[in-house]
């Protein structure tokens, strides 16, 4: 097996993708997803960026020389009135790069709406336990309205969705039993309107942990165990996915629309800055549609 990811990119002359990464709470495996799949996508030549918009400042400790640009903590996702600053800042950011992956707020509504309106790809993690999955579950019926606001934007189809069965132990994974915890999520992907499925399985691997402390790609740590092997197919399935998404509209018009007055910048790292919401009463995207 190889180390690393090798295979030519299938992006072809796309660029600016945005992937987002959430699970439905603390130890859901999304982080570790996050700077795996940014370091398999990095290993293959991708120019990737990683953006942790979540509240911890564990991925601060992946950084090393592995082609990935990080952007600690974004901006904080606990208002949807800050939705026009945060989507400005991320098109802005994004544009550059073929790829960049967003880790959210595990469990942060609010994140995954936003996230669902601006995202080409949109990964859930989901542990194989009923309490995750009945979360998972409540969590997709919302991504119906995200569709329908994509639509008003011009869009033709919501994100592309990708449920990862992550940390499955060994025994659930030869069993088979974690296939029957997520069969529901089809129909619900399909009712929603968006296309998807449930991807490969993440097998629980202590050695994923190992290589991101080490920032390392996994391969090198230990390219015959588990963990090199569901990240490499999960990395070409997020890829798939990618060169196959439907446009992000949100994106598109805020990419295209020439900058008028400046808002006063706030700086709140040295590596990141964001304007401030307008004032304006009306809906984020409907300001989004009259700037066009």
């Amino acid at each position: 097996m190889p180390t690393s990811p090798t295979a030519p990119g299938p992006l072809g002359s796309r660029r600016g993708l945005v992937l987002a990464i959430t699970g439905t709470g603390a130890g859901s495996g999304a982080t570790t997803l996050a700077g795996s799949l940014a370091l398999a996508m990095a290993a293959r030549g991708l120019d990737l960026g990683l953006i942790d918009a979540g509240r911890s400042a564990s991925r601060r400790t992946w950084l090393g020389p592995q082609g990935c640009a990080l952007v600690p903590h974004l901006m904080p996702l606990a208002d949807l009135a800050a939705a026009p600053s945060w989507l400005a800042e991320l098109a802005d950011r994004t544009a550059g790069c073929d790829t960049t992956i967003v880790d959210l707020p595990a469990g942060d509504v609010t994140a995954f709406a936003a996230a669902a309106l601006v995202a080409h790809v949109l990964v859930v993690t989901v542990k194989p336990d009923d309490v995750a999955t009945a979360r998972t579950a409540r969590l997709l019926t919302r991504l119906g309205a995200a569709t329908v606001e994509r639509a008003v934007c011009g869009g033709s189809a919501g994100p592309t969705v990708l449920v990862v069965p992550a940390r499955v132990d060994r025994r659930c994974h030869e069993s088979g039993r974690w296939r029957g915890l997520y069969a529901g999520f089809g129909p619900k992907l399909e009712r929603a309107g968006v296309t998807g499925g449930i991807g490969p399985a993440l097998r629980e691997d202590a050695t994923l942990a190992a290589a991101l402390a080490a920032r390392r790609w996994v391969g090198e740590i230990r390219s015959a165990g588990p963990a090199c092997a569901d990240v490499m197919v999960l990395e070409a399935t997020a890829n798939e996915m990618l060169r196959r998404a439907a446009a992000s509209p949100i994106l598109d018009v805020l990419r295209r629309r020439a900058p008028a007055k400046p808002a006063p910048v706030v700086t709140l790292h040295p590596r990141v800055a964001v304007r401030p919401p307008s004032p304006e009463p009306s809906a984020w995207w409907q300001r989004l549609l009259a700037a066009r």
